[in-house]
């Protein structure tokens, strides 16, 4: 259950950060800040932005 959350806050995170500044300025380290989060999480849930972005996608179209 802890464990989704942390991916929930990341992606959480990811939008919000997109939100405010544009995805230009989207950087690891924001988004790890954001969801006070850990650089090991984000890598457990995701290879690199790329692959955060494309879950990001996803998930913003299921809800």
């Amino acid at each position: 259950m802890k464990s989704s959350q942390t991916k929930r806050n990341l992606i959480q995170a990811t939008i919000d950060l997109i939100m405010d500044y544009g995805l230009e300025k989207l950087t690891i380290n924001k988004v790890i800040e954001q969801a006070q989060s850990s650089k090991g999480s984000f890598y457990y849930y995701f290879s690199n932005i790329d692959d955060l972005l494309k879950e990001t996608f996803l998930y913003t179209f299921a809800l």
